[in-house]
């Protein structure tokens, strides 16, 4: 995601296996701050479990929307315990009109 924001989409998928590893390189400091960020113990949040309903839904929006298991397991807890709301970048999730997406811009 930081690598396609700064190089154009796709641009992680076509890169050489250097190319990679030299961006997971200069990256890590922010990707290293969002994961302390994320798992902080005074974190505003909680994790939500997943359910055997989220299950039906994320099955249905693999097939109706193409999305991945682990998205369409985020769109299936998202549709049941956030109002439909789900704070990503992540371009596939704008496409669905039933998500609000909330974008969101991090600088380290």
């Amino acid at each position: 995601m930081l690598f396609d924001t700064e190089h154009g989409q796709g641009a992680w998928d076509s890169g050489r296996p250097q190319d990679r590893a030299d961006a997971w390189l200069r990256y890590s400091e922010e990707i290293a701050y969002l994961g302390r960020l994320l798992l902080a113990p005074d974190a505003p949040w909680e994790v939500l479990s997943v359910t055997a309903e989220d299950a039906g839904v994320a099955l249905e929006a693999i097939e109706r929307h193409g999305l991945q298991p682990a998205d369409a397991f985020h769109y299936a807890v998202c549709r049941r315990a956030c109002d439909s709301c789900i704070v990503t970048n992540d371009r596939h999730f704008r496409g669905l009109s039933e998500l609000n997406c909330i974008r969101y811009d991090i600088s380290v």
